[in-house]
């Protein structure tokens, strides 16, 4: 598959976010690979047969239902650029049908659950004090789990507490508050663990692989990075986006505003921070009967009746 690169340089040229950008990498990588694998490298070789069979492979053998879903699509979508641009004279994707996506709600932990869990991280090692470092931040600033793989130094203001998200969804920017426990163990990480691993000494990224190449985490390897040290410090497996609905969650419990709440989840309508938080009808009642000062009937002025 010899036109990857250019594809991704027509997805950044179109401002898919950098996150979209890696996620649609990972999937065309891995294709790439098994088409070699099989004597294949060019795009022209590919007959719809062939990428059935790879589809296949990845729902038989990955058992990923994140990987099969986005393979349908991601390639689907390659293949139709493409065939666009005239590189190719037909999509081999064009007739195989995405399947549905299986949405496990993310579970809402407690306050205490999240503190036990935190608590428990064995921070006398590298791993430790990153996986400590990423989980605080997720749960300080209510994060996208993808947000975190590109975060750079420059987007960290430890004087205003603050971070600068670069192009999250709706291709929007935003700046998040972040906590003083969770810029205590940034700064740790950043000056204490971060420069033992890093290759490229003007990599501008936080976040990076504790391996010989030093390079950025991605999602995926996000994803992996905690699940594994989750299990090596004996917490249950938990989704990292769990940890950005509970803050949320928390906050409203706790009386901030859902205004206030969508600005930091950089939602676009406030309709989507109340579904996103399953905020109801008679749940907005109960708030308003306890802190709106005239929603209530007045029991001194008979019940409201004789005001004008």
């Amino acid at each position: 598959m010899q036109f990857i690169s250019q594809f991704l340089s027509y997805l950044k040229a179109n401002h898919h976010s950098k996150s979209s950008q890696e996620n649609y990498y990972y999937i065309l990588i891995r294709a790439k690979k098994y088409f070699e694998g099989k004597g294949i490298t060019d795009e022209h070789q590919i007959t719809e047969h062939l990428a059935f069979e790879y589809i296949k492979y990845v729902e038989n053998e990955i058992k990923s239902n994140w990987i099969h879903l986005r393979s349908v699509i991601y390639l689907n979508t390659y293949f139709n650029y493409l065939e666009e641009e005239k590189i190719i004279f037909i999509n081999p994707m064009r007739n195989i049908e995405a399947p549905k996506e299986i949405r496990i709600p993310t579970k809402v932990m407690t306050q205490k659950k999240i503190r036990e869990n935190l608590e428990k991280i064995d921070t006398n090692n590298d791993a430790g004090i990153r996986l400590k470092t990423i989980l605080e931040l997720l749960y300080s600033s209510a994060l996208r789990p993808g947000e975190v793989p590109n975060l750079e130094l420059s987007d960290i203001d430890f004087k205003k507490q603050t971070i600068f998200i670069h192009l999250a969804k709706n291709k929007k920017d935003r700046i998040v508050p972040v906590g003083k426990i969770a810029l205590k163990w940034l700064n740790k990480y950043i000056t204490e663990v971060r420069p033992k691993y890093l290759k490229n000494k003007s990599s501008p990224f936080v976040f990076i692989a504790h391996n010989r190449t030093g390079k950025k985490i991605n999602y995926p390897g996000l994803y992996y990075l905690i699940s594994i040290n989750l299990k090596r410090n004996n917490i249950e497996h938990f989704k990292p986006h769990s940890l950005r609905t509970s803050s949320a969650t928390h906050l409203l419990q706790n009386g901030m505003s859902i205004l206030y709440i969508k600005e930091l989840l950089g939602h676009e309508d406030v309709t989507t921070t109340q579904k996103y938080l399953k905020v109801k009808e008679r749940d907005l009642k109960r708030e308003l009967e306890k802190k709106h000062p005239r929603f209530n009937r007045d029991k001194n002025n008979n019940g409201g009746k004789n005001e004008i």
